[in-house]
């Protein structure tokens, strides 16, 4: 039952292996839905994606996200359920947290979204920052990390430089993070996003820090909007007027601790129970033949685009 993927990238980041843990199911068991990837503060992603599971829901973090979806008119395709991270088991391991530790987490793209980062003047700015603590450790995407050239900013000025490994299909992608989080007593990025809402959560001291950074080229290329947005949004995470408080309900908040659910109600919502297996296995075949079919759907409607073009506007559709 329901042992095929319908959406490979809910294995991202560990998320599917840890739902599947949390509701009693094989590791691999299939989810009738798509799951937010990360923090996001609008809709909880692109309404691309949102629209990608149709028929099937996509399951967002947060009651942020939800309100947002309710603004666009798209409430009916969401369900919440918090983020996969409030998912984890308990590790009665976690390593202790150094007093005066502090992890660097930079904002990052992926694979196929580069960000253009100047880390060498992140790195300066955290070296005026450094002497407030006892120790600092900076956590780049493993892919930064696998140069040296991204490394060596931070190397140069006596900072550890670490990776919390590849996101897609890394069931301990979480599991690692969640340790190297718990071993500081600080957490920044210059930019708020998911990893600072994680260490909230954890109850370490989290707090914003660096150089602008865009994510939009089109109307927010050096980061200022953004920065505007969340100084209004996150004051107190600000360094400037930061005194060092935890803020654990923040950090749930904003990653949807209202809405996890029980392993009961995630299976039934999952259709993972017995008495949905006919109904899983019925929707991972509609959605094997879907993909099947897609590329060939979309050239179909470039095409047609393409000769309506060519007709007079009263032939037109």
């Amino acid at each position: 039952m329901g042992a095929s993927t319908m959406f490979g990238s809910n294995a991202h980041y560990g998320h599917r292996s840890i739902l599947n843990r949390y509701g009693g199911v094989p590791v691999g068991h299939a989810i009738p839905g798509l799951v937010q990837h990360g923090w996001n503060y609008d809709l909880g992603a692109t309404l691309e994606d949102i629209s990608l599971p149709h028929p099937e829901p996509f399951f967002l973090w947060s009651s942020r996200n939800l309100r947002q979806c309710t603004k666009a008119g798209i409430a009916s395709r969401v369900r919440p359920i918090g983020a996969p991270f409030l998912y984890l088991p308990p590790d009665p391991e976690l390593p202790t947290a150094p007093p005066k530790s502090l992890l660097v987490m930079p904002i990052h793209g992926w694979e196929k979204e580069r960000i253009a980062q100047d880390f060498a003047e992140y790195a300066k700015q955290t070296a005026t920052l450094a002497r407030e603590f006892s120790k600092v450790t900076v956590c780049l995407y493993w892919f930064e990390y696998q140069f040296a050239a991204y490394r060596k900013p931070f190397e140069a000025e006596g900072f550890e430089v670490v990776t919390a490994g590849k996101r897609d299909r890394n069931p301990r992608f979480l599991v690692d993070l969640r340790r190297i989080l718990a071993a500081h007593e600080y957490v920044t990025s210059n930019r708020a996003q998911t990893s600072v809402f994680y260490a909230l959560a954890l109850g370490r001291k989290a707090f914003l820090y660096g150089p602008s950074i865009g994510l939009d080229g089109r109307f927010d290329h050096s980061g200022q909007l953004y920065e505007a947005w969340q100084e209004r949004e996150y004051p107190s995470l600000l360094w400037r007027q930061f005194q060092g408080d935890t803020n654990v309900a923040l950090g749930q908040d904003e990653l949807g601790q209202e809405h996890v659910r029980s392993p009961e109600a995630l299976r039934e919502l999952f259709l993972w129970d017995d008495g949905h297996r006919g109904v899983l296995d019925a929707k991972i075949a509609a959605r094997r033949k879907q993909t099947k079919w897609a590329p060939w759907n979309r050239r179909a409607e470039e095409i047609r685009a393409g000769v309506e073009r060519l007709l007079p506007p009263s032939l037109r559709r």
